[in-house]
C-alpha cells in the first residue's frame, strides 16, 4: 500500500500504522524499527536511517518524516 503524503501531512505516525493495520497490512512490532529513506530511490536498508525519537502521538513532521521520506520495516517472523 502506498500513502501519499497529501492524503496524511497532518496525521500521527500512529494514525498511518492504525491506517496500514486496518487493510491487514504488515506493520512495525516497534517504532524503533522502522527505517527512513530520503526518497523513493534509496534502495539499499543500510542507507536508511531510523527515527531519532519516533512518537506514536505527534504528526509526521514532528517525527522528522518529510513528503520525499519512503518508510520501510522488516518484518521478523515469531516462531
Amino acid at each position: 500500500m502506498l500513502l501519499r503524503w497529501s492524503d496524511t501531512p497532518s496525521d500521527t505516525l500512529g494514525q498511518v500504522v492504525d491506517a496500514l493495520q486496518h487493510q491487514g497490512r504488515p506493520t512495525p512490532d516497534r517504532l524503533a524499527d522502522v527505517r527512513v529513506a530520503p526518497s523513493a530511490d534509496t534502495t539499499l536498508m543500510w542507507s536508511h536511517t531510523g527515527l531519532p525519537h519516533p512518537r506514536r502521538d505527534a504528526t509526521l513532521a514532528e517525527n522528522g518524516i518529510t513528503s520525499a521520506c519512503v518508510l520501510r520495516w522488516v518484518q521478523v517472523a515469531e516462531d
